[in-house]
């Protein structure tokens, strides 16, 4: 959990095909830039967080039905022993804003989203 006080940019790119489907490439490219130290409340701690502003270019490449390329900028904070905890961007004309509200253990979450699509749900293939 350390970044240089000059900050600068932090790119990441993965490539995969989809696993539904062998004829879709998918690249994503991310650049993330530091902007400042920041403190995150988290159940009433505040907690010592860093601030980033984020491109992110996600390229879909189909043999068949052809291309299609999104770019979606985004703010984020990543706080110390957490992770990610916030994340804003705006999407179809619309502002979205995900920000941590609790932590689950896998049971936990595996049984909430039982209940969500109310049928039992193997969220790891191969279990």
């Amino acid at each position: 959990f350390l970044v240089k006080k000059e900050g600068g940019v932090y790119p990441m790119e993965l490539k995969f095909t989809d696993p539904r489907d062998p004829l879709e490439k998918i690249r994503m490219v991310r650049e993330r830039k530091f902007l400042g130290d920041t403190f995150f409340n988290y159940k009433g701690k505040e907690i010592p967080s860093i601030y980033f502003s984020s491109n992110e270019k996600r390229e879909f490449t189909h043999l068949e039905k052809g291309d299609f390329d999104n770019t979606i900028y985004a703010t984020e904070i990543y706080t110390k022993g957490l992770g990610l905890v916030v994340r804003e961007y705006e999407i179809g004309g619309e502002n979205v804003k995900y920000v941590l509200h609790d932590i689950y253990d896998m049971q936990k979450l595996e049984k909430m989203a039982s209940e969500f699509w109310d049928e039992e749900v193997d969220l790891i293939p191969g279990n």
